[in-house]
């Protein structure tokens, strides 16, 4: 019987279905088109005229109680929507958990410092929000760490950073800063009105290179090394993969100073930028052949 795959990220949603170990007939949605998840599934399966009986589907938020939850939005879905539809075999996991099974499959990438070892690593990725996994003895831990205060005490920050951060801080009547408000669309599009004095959208700040734009990827870059180095010390570990919409679509900004940057900080800790937008659908496939068949 067919497999059905679905990832539904703060951007993009995408379904597609598992047919001998190969991923066919995918459909790519826009994610704020979408009124429920269970009707996105319900025409799916009638367009493509299949009875698939099981699914992996992974949602940019929280699940529990098997139930997934889109941290910006209001799409959810839990397992009894699903049995509805007629899944029997049914998981549901944070998209970065699922994307953690599928970084090592993936062939489109930028090697900054060479990853040597499979069995541990970090997967962190910037886009619509912040993204953060731990892949561990072939097992995953995705956290809350995108909600938390960002760390003003262990990581040294440039002058200006400082200052860019007490503007925000500022800006938001807030005395603290959550990692996913700096690594993320909504932190791109602060970081440019500090630079610039103008508001941008993310999209149009990516598109209008000029100084001001380059300026502002400067200091995400330079945040997002940081970021990254206290999350390995954090949770010890020695490989990275970074994923996400901003960094994939804004290479033309990662110039030779910043990688530069990031290979002198990460000096013994192997780090591969991911340049694959399916990394979540290899992930969901690798899962869905180990649990069902």
């Amino acid at each position: 019987m067919d497999t059905i795959i679905c990832d539904i990220s703060g951007t993009h949603s995408r379904v597609a279905i598992l047919q001998n170990e190969k991923i066919v007939k995918l459909r790519d949605y826009l994610t704020q088109d979408i009124k429920s998840i269970k009707e996105l599934l319900s025409m799916y399966i009638y367009l493509e005229k299949i009875e698939p009986t099981s699914i992996v589907i992974s949602i940019a938020g929280n699940v529990e109680n098997r139930e997934g939850k889109l941290h910006h939005g209001m799409l959810k879905i839990n397992e009894n929507d699903l049995k509805v539809l007629g899944f029997e075999e049914i998981i549901i996991l944070n998209d970065f958990e699922a994307l953690s099974y599928g970084v090592l499959d993936v062939n489109k990438f930028k090697e900054i410092t060479p990853i040597i070892s499979s069995e541990k690593y970090l997967v962190i990725g910037a886009g619509t929000g912040l993204g953060v996994s731990i892949f561990d003895n072939n097992s995953t831990l995705s956290n809350e760490d995108a909600h938390i205060s960002i760390n003003l005490e262990n990581i040294k920050y440039t002058p200006r950073e400082i200052d860019f951060l007490n503007w925000y801080k500022e800006k938001v009547s807030s005395n603290t800063i959550k990692n996913g408000q700096i690594l993320s669309g909504r932190g791109l599009e602060n970081i440019y009105t500090y630079i610039a004095g103008s508001v941008l959208s993310a999209e149009e700040i990516s598109q209008i290179g000029t100084k001001s734009a380059q300026e502002t990827f400067d200091i995400f870059y330079s945040f997002y090394i940081k970021i990254i180095i206290y999350f390995t010390q954090k949770y010890d570990v020695k490989q990275v993969f970074v994923a996400g919409g901003i960094i994939m679509k804004n290479m033309q900004y990662f110039n030779q100073e910043q990688e530069a940057i990031w290979v002198q900080k990460l000096e013994s800790i192997g780090c591969r930028i991911l340049l694959d937008y399916d990394v979540s659908l290899y992930g969901l496939k690798k899962i869905a052949l180990k649990k069902f068949n």
